[in-house]
C-alpha cells in the first residue's frame, strides 16, 4: 500500500515590516538593516552593502537549523529579484560565525553575474515526472513544487 502523503502548504509570501529593534544588532557587533520582512517561517534581515551589493540574513522564527535550498532561493527572489546573482559562503574556519542557525547571502550587483566563474548557465528545472520523461528512471530524486513559492516550477502555482 502507498503511503498518503501529507499536503505540502503554500509557500506564504515575504511582507515588509517594521524596522528590527537595533539593540542586539549593536550588542552584538553587527549593524542595523535596512529592511526587515517576515513570513510564517523565516526573519529576514537586509543590508545595502554598497553598488548594489546586499547582505540578506535570515532564521527560522523557531531557530531550528534548515537547509531547503528552495526557501533559500524564495527568500533571495522576494528580497532581491528573481534574476539577481547571489552566494551563500564558507569560509576559513578564523572567520566562522556559526552561533544562531542564521543564513546568509550575499547578492552581487547587477552586472556581476557575467565575471561570476561558478554558474552552469543552464536551466533544468523539472517535477519527478517531467525529468524521468526526459531523461529516464534514474536514482534521482525530485519533490513536488511548493504552491506559491516563487522559484522553478512554483513561478507557475503562484
Amino acid at each position: 500500500m502507498k503511503a498518503k502523503r501529507k499536503p505540502v502548504r503554500r509557500w506564504q509570501p515575504l511582507r515588509l515590516c517594521a524596522p528590527a529593534d537595533p539593540e542586539p544588532f549593536v550588542s552584538n557587533g553587527l549593524s542595523v538593516p535596512d529592511r526587515t520582512y517576515v513570513n510564517d517561517l523565516y526573519s529576514v534581515f537586509v543590508r545595502e552593502i554598497g553598488e548594489g551589493a546586499l547582505h540578506i540574513s535570515f532564521h527560522r522564527h523557531n531557530r531550528a537549523a534548515v537547509r531547503d535550498w528552495r526557501h533559500f532561493q524564495a527568500i533571495k527572489n522576494e528580497v532581491a529579484g528573481p534574476e539577481r546573482l547571489a552566494c551563500e559562503v564558507f569560509p576559513p574556519e578564523s572567520a566562522l560565525t556559526d552561533a544562531a542557525n542564521e543564513y546568509h547571502l550575499w547578492v552581487v550587483p547587477e552586472g556581476w553575474e557575467e565575471q561570476f566563474p561558478f554558474l552552469l548557465w543552464v536551466s533544468n528545472v523539472g517535477t519527478q515526472e517531467e525529468m524521468e520523461a526526459q531523461y529516464g528512471r534514474t536514482a534521482a530524486r525530485q519533490r513536488d513544487w511548493q504552491p506559491g513559492i516563487p522559484t522553478g516550477k512554483g513561478l507557475e502555482t503562484a
